[in-house]
């Protein structure tokens, strides 16, 4: 009777241990699957003057123009990814989509990206939010007209 309840035992420990680690493998998902699950568009763009890491006011529209929010970004996890224009090109010059590289650095909390996706948007980015729908990015930036270097905070979604 002990051994077949030491068994018993054993058999739910076991199957314990084996439903959590295939729970937890199954429910982690990677930043490099979340970033390139599928292509990100433009939801809003915020000023922090204060870098304080809130938004603090809207872009002005001025700096921020409708042929630039109808961008499509798509990252790949080979380190490549594509800039489609949307329906309105800033310059009708430019090609319809545009190759460029990426990766992650700073253990994956900063994104490096080898084109702007908008103006000033470039280089090292730091991710301030990165779900399944939701990538938000803020960047330190020196725009003509403003007395210092803001933070752009940029929410894209799918």
């Amino acid at each position: 009777m002990k051994k077949s309840i030491r068994y018993m035992l054993l058999l739910m420990v076991v199957t314990q241990f084996t439903y959590c680690k295939k729970s937890s493998s199954s429910e982690d998902t990677s930043r490099t699957t979340l970033i390139t699950s599928a292509s990100w568009k433009f939801d809003n763009a915020w000023l922090d003057v204060d870098k304080d890491g809130k938004a603090d006011s809207p872009i002005p529209s001025s700096y921020l123009k409708s042929c630039q929010t109808d961008n499509v970004v798509t990252l790949k996890s080979d380190g490549t990814g594509t800039l489609d224009e949307g329906a309105s090109k800033c310059n009708t010059e430019d090609p319809q989509t545009s190759s460029f590289t990426w990766l992650f650095k700073d253990n994956e909390n900063t994104i490096n990206l080898s084109t702007a996706i908008i103006t000033g948007v470039e280089g090292d980015i730091k991710i301030t939010a990165l779900t399944g729908s939701k990538l938000q990015l803020q960047k330190e930036v020196v725009y003509v007209g403003f007395p210092q270097s803001v933070n752009i905070i940029l929410d894209l979604k799918h």
